[in-house]
């Protein structure tokens, strides 16, 4: 009787596992806004799924990366079989460009990371005449020493924004040259009469930056401005592998990189070289490529001994944490990027006390 007993649990734990897969299955996994307008007012997507488990849940939490995301959902326990909804408002003003949010759901019993994406494009429009721009180098005005490109994906066509200049000096500001990297192209309007305002247009190339994660440019604009000559900006953006939007079926035939563990703590140690190690697994059905791996910090170094796992397969990934001079609360992560287009990005985070 005990073996039989052994065996039936056996069973019923394999079974749960091999739920673990899909244990909530959405209609879709993103949704595409495609542009819309800075000032138009909040946007809204209803996402529907299914309760696959095989056991009653409830959504304890969905958590949006992103205060300008918020979500609302079924708070009712869901049945096996059953439907559930989440509500994704995005609120698009002062946040001009691509965006790509996540957001991540929380279930009892714990089923696992699930995560949901929306993403678009913020445009502008037409600005209103007399708005500022505060931010000054000499002669030339700008409304902020940055331009925020957002989301730029590695796989696409180059993403062009537009940011507004003015000469808010008494003479002429001609615009003889600039600097920049090879994957940042510039084009402005050369020469601005006494409190003319122009574009100063910027694209971004992914795939010649070809490096995942944010990124921080410097560009300088060189004027005939007696004050200040050569005005310097930074460029930010952050680089990402574009995914198209897939139906459940296409989406059971992709990679799907599922972790061992996403929040490490070491405890309270201490000074010393921290290491520790999780083991990525593709859950999928296609090979999956780890494309790129990108600590929070210098002090963390990640690396996996394959970038490549056909279905099933797994490997190690090796964290080693050398704290340095650092004492106190730590907080590292490291980034996984991957070909998996239900969850591309995936945090690693390494927690803990160096005394």
């Amino acid at each position: 009787m005990r073996k039989i007993f052994i065996f039936s649990m056996t069973l019923v734990c394999l079974s749960v596992f091999s739920q673990k897969v899909t244990p909530i299955m959405f209609s879709e996994a993103y949704f595409d806004f495609g542009n819309i307008p800075e000032n138009g007012g909040a946007v809204d997507h209803l996402f529907t799924f299914n309760n696959n488990s095989g056991l009653p849940v409830r959504l304890t939490a969905v958590e949006a990366a992103c205060g300008c995301t918020t979500p609302e959902w079924t708070t009712d326990i869901i049945q096996p079989g059953k439907a559930g909804k989440i509500k994704v408002t995005f609120n698009p003003k002062g946040r001009p460009g691509f965006f790509n949010k996540s957001i991540n759901i929380f279930t009892d019993p714990e089923l696992g990371t699930i995560t949901i994406q929306v993403r678009g494009n913020v445009t502008t429009g037409k600005k209103v005449a007399d708005e500022p721009l505060n931010h000054s180098i000499g002669q030339l005005n700008t409304r902020t020493p940055t331009f925020n490109l957002g989301k730029v994906y590695i796989n696409t066509e180059p993403v062009r924004q537009n940011f507004e200049i003015q000469n808010t000096g008494s003479t002429p500001l001609e615009i003889s040259s600039t600097e920049k990297p090879k994957w940042i192209s510039i084009s402005h309007p050369g020469k601005l009469k006494p409190g003319e305002r122009g574009l100063l247009k910027i694209q971004y190339d992914g795939k010649l930056r070809n490096s995942y994660g944010f990124h921080s440019d410097q560009i300088v604009l060189h004027t005939n401005d007696p004050i200040e000559p050569d005005k310097h900006f930074t460029v930010m953006a952050t680089v990402e592998e574009f995914f198209s939007v897939l139906n459940p079926e296409e989406l059971e035939k992709q990679p799907r990189l599922s972790l061992s563990a996403s929040d490490l703590n070491f405890g309270s140690v201490r000074d010393s070289v921290i290491s520790k190690e999780i083991i990525l697994r593709n859950s999928g059905k296609q090979p999956l490529m780890i494309r790129a791996l990108i600590p929070n910090c210098v002090c963390l170094n990640a690396a996996v001994s394959t970038n490549a796992l056909e279905p099933g397969k797994s490997t190690k990934l090796n964290l080693k944490f050398l704290p340095g001079s650092r004492t106190g609360r730590q907080n590292k992560s490291v980034l996984i990027y991957s070909n998996d287009p239900v969850h591309p990005v995936q945090r690693v985070s390494l927690t803990g006390i160096i005394r």
